[in-house]
């Protein structure tokens, strides 16, 4: 897999995340894991 998450930094509430894709399917890839990614924040926050 080419798809990868290349650099994760956190300020406060800010998550910035750099990835990479070689081909449409890295990009449906690297989609679902920030959705999964999204969804596990969503239910950490207060």
């Amino acid at each position: 897999m080419a798809a990868r998450i290349l650099f994760v930094r956190r300020r406060e509430d800010f998550v910035r995340i750099t990835t990479t894709a070689s081909s449409i399917a890295d990009v449906e890839q690297i989609t679902k894991a920030l959705g999964r990614l999204n969804e596990h924040f969503r239910h950490k926050m207060p």
